[in-house]
């Protein structure tokens, strides 16, 4: 059975992730595609790298979670859901190239989701594979009003400017 997906839904899913200050620190750019799966862009930059020179495998990991997160996300409509185990395969250096980490539902279920996630170079490399089970909060709804108070607070407390 095919589920309708809820463009506004993804909408608010983007705009929630621009609002967070890693995302802004990293200017990670979010999209959905036409099948409602999430694609993250990332430039490479220095900044990025570790004491070797090429991007870090905790960048890699970043990316792939947040592939799978966003595509199980939004498939459950005005609720969190929260990653519970990602595996990542780290198989190739990113050599100086922009990354794109895409999502793919295997399998949407009432309490855990399943989604694997892949990362390219912008040359089309299987730079990293990830494979995630994320929980469905359904007790626990989203409201951005509350979730940009939180931000603004971390943002005065630590007296913050991105």
């Amino acid at each position: 059975m095919e589920q309708r997906i809820d463009w506004d839904w993804l909408e608010e899913l983007c705009r929630m992730f621009r609002s967070a200050p890693l995302m802004k620190l990293l200017e990670i750019e979010i999209s959905f595609d036409a099948e409602a799966r999430a694609h993250f862009k990332l430039a490479f930059h220095p900044r990025l790298c570790h004491t070797l020179g090429d991007v870090h495998g905790g960048i890699y990991a970043m990316l792939l979670d947040n592939a799978g997160w966003f595509t199980v996300a939004g498939r459950y409509p005005g609720f969190w859901v929260a990653t519970s185990e990602l595996h990542t395969y780290l198989l190739e250096p990113a050599r100086g190239e922009d990354m794109e980490a895409v999502g793919r539902i295997v399998r949407l279920g009432k309490k855990i989701a399943v989604a694997e996630s892949e990362l390219f170079s912008a040359s089309g490399r299987l730079l990293g594979k990830g494979i995630g089970s994320f929980l469905v909060l359904k007790g626990v709804p989203y409201e951005h009003q509350k979730v940009l108070q939180r931000l603004e607070e971390l943002y005065q407390r630590f007296n913050w400017r991105i």
